[in-house]
C-alpha cells in the first residue's frame, strides 16, 4: 500500500486491500468491494505461486520467507480472542482450529 500511496501514514490497509483467501467476511462481500474500488487494486494472498492464476496485466510482489515467518508469528501472537473466535467459529472451517503460537518461537 505504501508503494502506491507514497508513504501516506495510517492507511486502512485491510479496507483498501481485502485478503481474499480469508473466509471472513464472505468472498461475495469482498468481491463487490473490489469491483467498486477507484484506486489501483492491491490484493494480498497467502497462496503459493502455483495456486495463482497468472495475468500479464498484473504485477506480483513477493516477500522474503524469513520476513513472512516473523510477520505471521507476530500477527498470531498479538491477535485477540475475538480474532481466533471469528476464524475458528465461522462456518466452513477445514481442519483443526487455529491456536495461539507458542510463547517462544524457537
Amino acid at each position: 500500500m505504501q508503494l502506491l500511496f507514497n508513504g501516506v501514514p495510517n492507511l486502512a490497509v485491510a479496507e483498501m486491500s481485502p485478503w481474499l483467501d480469508l473466509r471472513v467476511p464472505p468472498k461475495t462481500e469482498k468481491l463487490v468491494f473490489v469491483e467498486t474500488q477507484t484506486h489501483r487494486r492491491i490484493l494480498k494472498t497467502h497462496l503459493s505461486v502455483d495456486a495463482l492464476v497468472y495475468s500479464p496485466q498484473a504485477k506480483y510482489i513477493g516477500r522474503d520467507g524469513c520476513d513472512v515467518l516473523w510477520s505471521m508469528y507476530n500477527h498470531h501472537a498479538n491477535a485477540s480472542d475475538k480474532f481466533y473466535a471469528t476464524l475458528n467459529d465461522t462456518p466452513g472451517r477445514i481442519g483443526p482450529p487455529l491456536l495461539l503460537p507458542p510463547h517462544d518461537i524457537r
